[in-house]
């Protein structure tokens, strides 16, 4: 597995998500005279979790000598890539009902260092970072070609920490110009691992190929500041105020960690009013954008929907008794599925607003699909306007979304997984599902390829459902 170590680069901050995702948080506390900036008594600092919509985050990929991807492999300029979140693995997890991952499908981490306090109106304060865990992927992957252009072969970028080297630290200036929050700026810098992942099976190339270490200088002094708030104020958004475990550097083979609890100082939404007065009402998420700086990470949300239909035996016994373990929240196993962990899982990320399902609003929503076969060429999303409480026995799974069925879209899978949404380029997932403007509940499954000789001769599978409710 070729190892290529890149030196250190500057780059602008909207040119990568992992500048918005390094240091988007401080936990403040409101006082009688000044907001008191916490961190956990123990260990000296506190957690900020974060996650990055598709295509939101974007990172720059230096130029590739020939021969990295293996023998005969072209050179390839590299370029801009546009990321999304894999939410981290961890504790305290959402549950089958409740999504996936760390609260609020969490994929960064950033650690606050320091205490401090600062009062509305008074001068800037600055605070320690440290980024502790990060799991971004392509939204899309890259190609490759060999031997002069021949076999162009998809990669699957994963962006994760450094493996070989360690984090330094950075720091945030915070501003507290509104009654309930204000804005910040920062410089840091994040010491990556970048993995491509191989998408085909067969033909040439490298599974696997990693540049480790690669450093993003990063900086938006002078640019549009970010704003934070207090409180969500009916924005639904999550916490772990109790901190838990997590996969820090995306890799199985390591020993989870530890990181501290939560505060409530609130990333990507607007405070109204000024320091002399409080303006009430229900907070927004910002939409932050111009020539040189893009906001898209957002706090971590309460997922869409509610996880139901699963291939676990309750409801009905899986065809060939490939039932997943009960409490997993995935359909039956597939032929690649790791017995104690389940068969594919279908989450949603976003806001189900009918009227801000567009690919100018990054809480638009996106279908994610993970843990399919590497054989499967793709995965369709269906969307049912019922729900079979008996579900319906149907190639190696069981289909519980029932009544007037439509296909949302059909996406070829990188590595067992599929998304599908507005901010991938594609047609939003309520206009496909006709949803009204007045909103409704719709239930939406995954049906994939599984070529393997595994269950029955019908070669495909079902995930879990996610029934959505969606609103005006």
């Amino acid at each position: 597995m070729p190892m290529l170590p890149i030196a250190p680069r500057r780059t602008a901050l909207h040119r990568t998500g992992l500048a918005a995702a390094a240091c988007l948080t401080a936990g403040l506390v409101a006082s009688s005279h000044a907001d008191v900036i916490t961190v956990d008594p123990v260990d000296g600092s506190a957690s900020n979790l974060m996650l990055t919509p598709p295509g939101a985050s974007s990172i720059v990929v230096p130029a590739i000598p020939a021969g990295f991807f293996g023998p005969g492999s072209d050179a390839h300029p590299g370029g801009l890539v546009k990321l999304m979140g894999l939410p981290l693995v961890g504790t305290p997890p959402l549950g089958p009902t409740g999504g996936y991952g760390i609260p609020g499908q969490t994929d960064t981490i950033v650690l606050r260092k320091g205490p401090g306090e600062i009062d509305c109106g008074e001068p800037s304060i600055t605070i320690p970072i440290l980024i502790h865990a990060l799991s971004l992927v392509s939204t899309h992957p890259i190609t490759v070609t060999f031997n002069g252009g021949a076999d162009p072969t998809p990669y699957e970028l994963l962006v994760s920490l450094s493996k070989t080297a360690s984090q330094g630290e950075g720091i945030m200036i915070v501003s507290h110009t509104t009654h309930n929050g204000g804005y910040y700026l920062f410089q840091y810098a994040v010491t990556m691992r970048l993995q491509f992942n191989k998408a085909v099976m067969g033909g040439p190339g490298n599974p696997t190929s990693t540049i480790d270490p690669y450093t993003e200088l990063l900086t938006n002094g002078g640019q549009i500041p970010a704003p934070w708030q207090h409180t969500p104020n009916g924005v639904a958004v999550q916490d772990s105020p109790l901190g838990g475990l997590d996969d820090h550097d995306v890799n199985s083979f390591t020993a989870d960690e530890m990181y501290p609890p939560t505060t409530n100082f609130i990333v990507g939404i607007a405070s109204g009013g000024t320091c002399a007065g409080f303006t009430p009402g229900k907070a927004q998420l910002i939409q932050q954008q111009s020539a040189s700086f893009q906001h898209g990470v957002l706090p971590p949300l309460e997922p869409p929907g509610i996880h139901t239909g699963f291939g676990d035996g309750v409801a009905g016994p899986c065809p060939c008794g490939n039932e997943s373990p009960v409490g997993s929240g995935r359909g039956c196993l597939n032929s690649s599925s790791n017995a104690a962990v389940g068969g594919a899982l279908l989450f949603a990320v976003g806001i189900p607003d009918v009227s801000s399902d567009s690919v100018a609003h990054t809480t638009a929503v996106t279908l994610r699909a993970i843990d399919m076969p590497n054989t499967s060429a793709a995965c369709l999303f269906f969307q049912g306007d019922s729900f079979s409480v008996l579900p319906f026995s149907s190639g190696d799974g069981l289909r519980y979304a029932a009544g007037n069925l439509l296909r949302i879209g059909t996406k070829n899978l990188v590595n067992g997984k599929a998304s599908y949404g507005a901010l991938l380029q594609e047609t939003p997932v309520s206009i496909k599902g006709q949803i009204p403007a007045v909103g409704g509940t719709r239930w939406y499954q995954g049906v994939y390829r599984d070529g393997a000789a595994f269950c029955t001769p019908a070669s495909f599978n079902w995930t879990n459902v996610v029934a959505i409710e969606w609103m005006p």
